[in-house]
């Protein structure tokens, strides 16, 4: 987030020998304690202005925005967060990437706000109402929006990928 990201670009970007490139998190303070505080508890917790700065400051090393859409994350807020996220690609011509997972809100709300270059990340995640998998239809708009240029990413994780999910995709 962008309260936190001077310490990533210093410690961890500019050591490395390789090119390493981020997705800044609408979140401020990104995912510091993400398993014990949402970044995204409320509009508190995103600061418009100040994300917009740290990605104007930071063009070379950040590619694109990134949200968290998932119900342990954003609760009753649903598909708000994802939607600021957005608005901030928009303005700064860069991609989104959304983390989803279980709603609210749910994936094809998701679905809705995504334009060629955003990319879904644990798009495979198998959780019921969650998935790409839930309905045929929403597998269908899963592949309209991957032949339009919208990215399917397996992202990682235990909780975040089911292998019975890609199997069937």
């Amino acid at each position: 987030g962008e309260a936190n990201f001077h310490g990533l670009r210093e410690y961890v970007i500019e050591p490395q020998a390789e090119t390493v490139k981020a997705f800044l998190n609408i979140g401020s303070i990104g995912l510091v304690a993400c398993n014990r505080v949402s970044e995204l508890i409320d509009m508190r917790s995103i600061d418009v202005d100040r994300t917009l700065a740290v990605i104007e400051a930071n063009r070379d090393v950040i590619c694109g925005v990134k949200v968290r859409a998932s119900g342990v994350i954003v609760g009753a807020w649903g598909i708000t967060p994802a939607k600021i996220a957005k608005r901030l690609g928009e303005i700064t011509d860069l991609p989104l990437m959304v983390h989803v997972g279980e709603p609210p809100p749910l994936i094809d709300e998701v679905f809705d706000i995504l334009s060629p270059g955003d990319i879904v990340t644990h798009c495979f995640n198998g959780k019921k109402a969650g998935s790409i998998r839930d309905t045929a239809a929403l597998f269908n708009q899963a592949r309209h929006l991957s032949e339009r240029g919208v990215r399917m990413d397996i992202g990682h994780g235990q909780a975040s990928f089911c292998f019975a999910t890609a199997r069937a995709s």
